[in-house]
């Protein structure tokens, strides 16, 4: 039987720390976006979990097994168990219980007594190690458990953060090129301009010009370009941005048609507050 934590499981367990069933059985959980919330009080884990074994699949349909989580922490020591809606859910923690590095391990569990449990997937020598009709499981037992998953948190980060403004002389004045070959996205320009720029990033009331001019046109060019920047910095930031504002990360073909929308949606309507911010430099001359 499966060996977990140094106990020895009186009955099956679909895990990869033992072969009670066969190779073809598959449990894993992937955590696919954890962040800080923008106050910084909460903690948002999403879980995907992945399961191929028909008869643990069937008890979850049938409400007699849940998936399950346990997140801990290896620096506060701090640990707390969740029930999983369906086969993705979020997951919500306290900020102040949790350091920026966390432990998930996925698990299927029993929620009511299950009798004569006895999966068509187990290996043959192992069913002829049950009772003939089945082992009989207490609620609460574990029948699966997947890899543990390591999860780095990352602060909530502006767009604005993962852009670089970067004098570049080969550049007219008029001229700006956006790189996205980096771990950020890199808005060249001229020296002049650069420094120019600098001075307007200072002022508050001139931020909304500066997005529409400059940061709207990167944005819109990184969202078109999100299959390419893979494992890129600036890349997991704008997915982040995009599900915060509702918008679903859809092919390629339907961000290439509608990069511009989805660019300003993350600004908040840009050319508003550019006009708000002209109106009032206006009122005050």
């Amino acid at each position: 039987m499966s060996y977990r934590n140094r106990r020895l499981m009186p009955h099956p367990v679909l895990s990869t720390d033992g072969d009670d069933y066969r190779p073809e059985c598959e449990f894993s959980a992937e955590v696919p976006l954890s962040r800080i919330s923008d106050g910084g009080r909460d903690i948002t884990i999403t879980v995907q979990y992945r399961l191929k074994a028909p008869t643990l699949c069937e008890l979850i349909e049938r409400g007699q097994a849940r998936y399950c989580a346990v997140v801990e922490c290896p620096k506060t020591y701090r640990r707390s168990s969740h029930i999983i809606e369906g086969a993705e859910d979020i997951i919500m923690l306290r900020r102040q219980d949790y350091d920026d590095r966390l432990v998930l391990t996925p698990y299927v569990a029993a929620v009511d007594a299950i009798a004569a449990f006895n999966p068509s997937e187990l290996h043959e020598e192992l069913q002829g190690l049950l009772p003939v009709d089945g082992a009989d499981l207490p609620a609460g037992a574990i029948l699966a458990i997947g890899p543990a998953a390591e999860i780095q948190l990352e602060p909530p980060t502006a767009v604005e953060s993962i852009i670089d403004l970067a004098p570049n002389s080969n550049l007219q004045a008029g001229q700006y090129a956006v790189d996205l070959s980096g771990q950020r996205i890199a808005i060249n320009v001229h020296p002049s301009v650069w420094r120019g720029v600098q001075q307007v990033r200072n002022r508050q009331e001139q931020q909304p010009i500066l997005h529409q001019a400059l940061y709207l046109h990167a944005i819109d060019k990184a969202i078109r370009g999100l299959s390419d920047g893979e494992g890129k910095r600036w890349a997991e930031v704008i997915k982040r941005k995009m599900i915060d504002s509702g918008i679903e990360i859809d092919e390629a073909e339907v961000l290439l048609e509608n990069s511009e929308t989805y660019a300003q949606q993350i600004f908040q309507n840009p050319l508003a507050g550019m006009l708000a911010a002209l109106q009032q430099e206006s009122d005050d001359d």
